[in-house]
This record gives C-alpha cells, structure tokens and sequence, in this order.
C-alpha cells in the first residue's frame, strides 16, 4: 500500500511540476464587461403607501413616547432620569431582573444584569436599556420594582408625524 502511495504522489508531482512550467493561457480575443456601476435603489416610496401607513405609523410612534416596565428578581434602588445628562440614582442587580413592559421597539422583556449607578454625566446606565437622549422617568426596586418614563424626542416624533415628517426616521 505504501508503494502504492507513493507512487500516486510522484504522479501528481510531477503533473504539477509539468502544469507549472507551461506558458500561460493566450488572453481572450473577446473584449472585457467593461466597468460595472453600483446602482443604488430608489427609497422613495409610492404616495399611496405613505397614506396607508400614516395611521399605523401614528399608533407606533405614540406608543414609542412611553417607557413602562415592572419586575421581579434581585434589585434594589431607586433612579430618576431628566433626559440622559440628567440622571441621578443607585440600582443594584444581585443576580438580575426579569422586567416585562414596554421598551420600544424591542422584546417585551429584558433581564437586566448590571447596576446603575452615578448621577449627571457620570451616570453608568444598563446596557440592556435603552435610554433616549430627552427620557423623563422615575424606577424604584427592592425585589419587586417598576419604572415608567416618557421620551420627549418621540414626542416630537409623534407630532412632527401628524404633518407627515418622520423625525426619527422609524415610519415604515
């Protein structure tokens, strides 16, 4: 069996050594694709579909305003947020939250880990919520807690939506 591998090795080789000392392939004769551009795809949608969509996107955006969330688990603190520069509170996470509610755009739920801790630009945050640049809100936990906030850019958002701008860019 050895010899025979050996012998397949030599072939192959050898095969390669006589591949690689041949001239290369001529070029083609025919001419080139030429230059290929990028053509980026229209976003504009129809007339129609902005006035299908604008009271569903209203709904949307009016229940992006609010941050609501209750939960239980190993926490303990309190936190009052006026916008993000002005926060001020302790939270202690030991292990964790289960907090079910409203978060924007996102999951239902989230288990928090991590502590808030600080005041004004110091402020550590969760990274597992997401503050809005302009919330105001209040949260307090000792076991069982909850939290519940307003973001005034979604404000604007809803309103500036009434006359068909979409300021954050998040209609559909």
């Amino acid at each position: 069996m050895k010899v025979l591998t050996g012998f397949v090795f030599t072939f192959f080789v050898l095969i390669h050594s006589a591949i690689a000392q041949s001239p290369s392939a001529a070029a083609s004769p025919r001419q080139g694709w030429g230059e290929f551009k990028v053509v980026e795809r229209s976003t504009h949608r129809p007339w129609w579909n902005e006035a299908l969509m604008w009271f569903p996107n209203r709904i949307m955006d009016a229940l992006d305003m609010f941050r609501v969330d209750v939960g239980v688990g190993g926490a303990a603190g309190a936190v009052v947020r006026v916008t993000r520069r002005g926060q001020v509170g302790l939270r202690r996470m030991f292990p964790g939250s289960l907090r079910v509610g409203y978060f924007g755009r996102k999951a239902p739920f989230i288990i928090e880990k991590y502590d808030e801790i600080g005041m004004g630009s110091t402020f550590k945050s969760s990274p597992e919520r997401d503050i809005c640049a302009g919330e105001i809100g209040i949260g307090a936990d000792l076991l069982i807690g909850g939290y519940a906030g307003i973001c005034l850019e979604e404000v604007l958002d809803f309103t500036a939506g009434l006359f068909l701008i979409d300021v954050m860019q998040d209609d559909k």
